[in-house]
């Protein structure tokens, strides 16, 4: 595109400049909505011009390097082009240090998609442009041309997997490590444990143990040095946080603060990644809250999460009003394999049965409570059954109802410790008929002797 002056219509100025500020700011922190960028955007489109130095460095390093440069390096490489203004540069520093304080939150998309839309109709319009003197002057070949690369300018850059070609991608990328769940006798059937971009989900009844679940696999994940975001939308976070101590120094959660010393210590030597704990009111945060909070530690922090433990995803508000609350749920959950895709993370959460599966010896997708649509969009479904004498005994069942990581089917007896919020898991048992029938024989005792004392207590 040409660097001559444009016509303001022809350019962003009539959206004022906090609009343009936050176009540079998008194209800053998506290297993918940049690279499309690169195809249509001319630096003249700003009308600013702090913004039009930044986005021609930013785009003359794509082109001789193939890749965008850090906000560091974009201030530096303005900063020592002795052209430039010492009072440009200023203004260029101060723009790039608001980009951090400032993240875009809920305005990404919108930019995104109304400044791609601006630069690709522009685009067509100077095709158009050419493609009339190319009449004019009767070279009617070289019209095709121009209004084909016009279609195709701005265009998403990946344009899928190329299946003849890719084989030896596809080896490495089925070879990717897995994040260990912390458990070895589930990671042998995932494969190796949780994978990026998915979103896995712990079914239990009211009661069963869910957010232990949740922090055990957040805790395993942490000691091995990923990076952990858990979200509560049900309890406080320092609560959450007692849980995390109670796990690693193996004192008892109503223990652990006349010991706080110890349990530093512990703590500090096993947790070798990083962990935020984030409280949100229930029903009162989004999966776009969440995306929010994750850009925003990303520019504060430079911290990058490997997990996302959601505790729990039915807690979540749905964004898009629906009137029937199946439909907010599954939106919600597919919104969340969606951060899972985008950040290329592990998103895990618990899910609530139905009533019917509070006395059963395993539950099954059957049980999931409001909605079994979200069975449909989670890749690993993961049931806890814990009866009466299980919680007197501490034991329980997982039970591995769905799976697009590895096998599934199989069931994982398991010894869980409330006060220490330890859950043990043992060599898989994959003859669930049996253990089904046993429990309907169990329940069939304890109603004919719930019977038999009623009948006593006539008498």
């Amino acid at each position: 595109m040409s660097n001559e002056q444009l016509d303001p219509k022809d350019t962003f100025a009539g959206m004022g400049r906090t609009y343009q500020e936050k176009v540079m700011q998008a194209m800053l922190g998506d290297s993918l909505f940049a690279d499309q960028m690169l195809d249509v955007l001319n630096p003249m489109f700003f009308d600013v011009d702090y913004l039009q130095q930044i986005a021609k460095k930013f785009f003359d390093h794509k082109r001789k390097f193939k890749t965008f440069p850090s906000s560091e390096v974009l201030e530096l490489m303005v900063t020592k082009d002795q052209k430039i203004e010492p009072t440009l540069s200023i203004q260029v520093k101060d723009y790039l240090k608001r980009t951090v304080a400032q993240p875009l939150n809920g305005d990404k998309g919108y930019i995104e998609e109304t400044s791609l839309d601006f630069c690709k109709k522009q685009t067509m319009k100077d095709a158009l442009i050419k493609a009339i003197d190319k009449m004019e002057e009767l070279k009617f070949d070289d019209i095709a041309p121009i209004i084909k690369d016009a279609l195709v300018a701005g265009a998403p850059r990946d344009l899928g997997h190329d299946y003849t070609a890719g084989f030896a991608q596809r080896a490495i990328r089925s070879d990717s490590k897995r994040i260990p769940s912390g458990w070895a006798p589930l990671d042998r059937v995932l494969n190796g444990g949780w994978e990026r971009g998915t979103i896995t989900t712990f079914i239990a009844p009211t009661g069963a143990g869910k957010s232990h679940f949740l922090v055990n696999a957040g805790a395993a994940a942490l000691e091995q040095g990923f990076n952990v975001v858990y979200v509560t939308l049900e309890m406080a976070d320092y609560k959450i946080g007692l849980r995390f101590d109670s796990y690693y120094s193996g004192i008892e959660l109503n223990h652990v603060q006349e010991h706080a010393a110890k349990v530093e210590e512990v703590a500090r030597a096993k947790a070798k990644g990083r962990l935020f704990i984030k409280e949100f009111p229930t029903k009162a945060a989004t999966v776009q809250t969440i995306r929010s909070y994750l850009q925003r530690l990303q520019a504060i922090h430079n911290f990058t999460p490997d997990i996302v433990c959601v505790d729990y995803a039915d807690l979540l508000r749905g964004a898009r009003g629906y009137s029937d609350k199946r439909y907010e749920l599954e939106g919600n959950y597919e919104e969340l394999r969606a951060i899972a895709q985008e950040f290329k993370l592990c998103v895990l959460t618990a899910d609530q049965t139905n009533r019917s599966g509070l006395e059963m010896e395993v539950v099954t997708i059957g049980q999931i409570g409001e909605s079994y649509a979200k069975a449909t969009v989670c890749d690993l479904i993961m049931t806890v059954s814990r009866t009466m004498e299980d919680k007197q005994a501490n034991t329980g069942r997982l039970f591995v109802a769905k799976s697009r990581l590895g096998r599934d089917g199989m069931i994982f007896p398991f010894i869980m410790n409330p006060a220490t919020v330890k859950v043990n898991m043992l060599a898989e048992n994959t003859n669930m008929q049996e253990i089904i029938e046993a429990g309907e024989e169990k329940q069939r005792q304890r109603i004919g002797e719930t019977f038999q004392k009623f009948m006593a207590n006539r008498k």
